[in-house]
């Protein structure tokens, strides 16, 4: 029994060792498949890399074409202003000086025109003003007139209808009591009022 239990064991160690060395040919694949992975993966980056570089060196080339396009630009453009300064000879200053100095005075002398014409119409203004506003003053006074006037005969006008009722009343009062001294008395009183 003794044996059978050590050769129960021993398989059993067999197939044990079997097993481990089959799980070892499954990881070492599986760890074999990673790593291949692994390095399918850094060989992308390489080339991404080498791509990036060949598109680093395009553009530092085109970095330097334009700031060497830039430069070149500068120099001529400093190269004018040399060649211009150059030119300026005592001369030239002198033809330079006199024709601003003419120009400035040809506008100098336009402004005090227009400076001496601004101050003729504003004296125009102000006349129109003052006459305007002494045409003002003289229609209010004429207004103010007319409203005396106005006033004055609406008192008028309401006297006469005053009257003109109170003559209905004694027309009446005539026809009916035929009496014409009392109605003259009263007519002259009335006319007295109108006059004043």
């Amino acid at each position: 029994m003794d044996e059978r239990l050590q050769a129960a064991i021993t398989i059993l160690s067999l197939l044990g060792a079997v097993l481990a060395w089959l799980a070892k040919l499954r990881w070492s694949e599986e760890f074999s498949t990673a790593k291949e992975a692994q390095i399918s993966a850094l060989r992308e980056q390489i080339q991404t890399l080498k791509i990036s570089q060949q598109e680093l060196k395009e553009l530092r080339e085109a970095e330097l074409s334009a700031v060497t396009s830039g430069l070149e630009g500068q120099i001529s453009a400093l190269e004018r202003e040399n060649q211009t300064l150059r030119d300026f000879t005592p001369m030239k200053v002198q033809e330079y000086y006199l024709s601003t100095k003419e120009q400035l005075e040809k506008y100098i002398d336009q402004l005090k025109s227009e400076q001496q014409q601004t101050y003729l119409d504003i004296s125009t203004k102000e006349e129109t003003i003052s006459q305007l506003e002494s045409e003002r003053d003289d229609r209010i006074d004429r207004l103010g007139k007319l409203e005396q006037e106005k006033q004055q005969l609406k008192q008028k006008l309401d006297l006469l209808r005053e009257m003109l009722l109170d003559m209905q009343i004694l027309l009446e009062q005539l026809d009916e009591s035929k009496d014409v001294s009392g109605v003259l008395a009263y007519t002259l009183e009335q006319i007295r009022k109108l006059d004043l």
